[in-house]
């Protein structure tokens, strides 16, 4: 009994540092411009955020806003427009008829948890934005502040 508490705590410990790892990866995150759909992700990416996700589901959701509204801005910034990034259909990772990778499980918690998961056959990286827009408790955390203002300063809105 008292080995399965220990290997409880530690278990919640490593989730946590996975949710700090998250949070840093977000903060830090730049777009490579020869890399518009994360191929050059760390090692058990997605390991980390999926359990990232079971320790926090909302500051996750935010820190997976954030990367994903920063690789929005960095296509804005490379070449004037959005880019489509659905890798692989929503049904599919649901049905297991894709895996999730480094490179596809970003998208898939954004979908899984946005009203991107209605849109069946395309979304483009604009679509955070527009989902950060227009949800009052997004658009007002200080998280996305400074991408919003350079982001509507690039579209000629700021």
């Amino acid at each position: 009994m008292m080995i399965a508490l220990i290997l409880c705590g530690c278990k919640e410990r490593s989730n946590q540092n996975e949710l700090n790892f998250l949070r840093t990866f977000a903060t830090n995150f730049e777009l490579d411009r020869e890399d518009k759909l994360f191929k050059n992700l760390p090692d058990n990416f997605c390991k980390k955020v999926q359990n990232a996700f079971e320790v926090d589901s909302v500051n996750s959701l935010l820190y997976v806003n954030l990367i994903l509204l920063k690789m929005y801005k960095g296509h804005l910034e490379c070449c004037e427009q959005s880019y489509s990034i659905r890798p692989v259909f929503y049904h599919d990772y649901r049905e297991g008829m894709a895996e999730l990778n480094s490179r596809n499980c970003l998208f898939y918690n954004f979908i899984a948890n946005s009203t991107a998961k209605d849109n069946k056959e395309f979304l483009v990286s604009s679509f955070v934005y527009m989902e950060i827009k227009n949800n009052p408790r997004l658009r007002d955390n200080q998280l996305f502040s400074s991408e919003l203002l350079e982001i509507e300063k690039m579209m000629g809105k700021g």
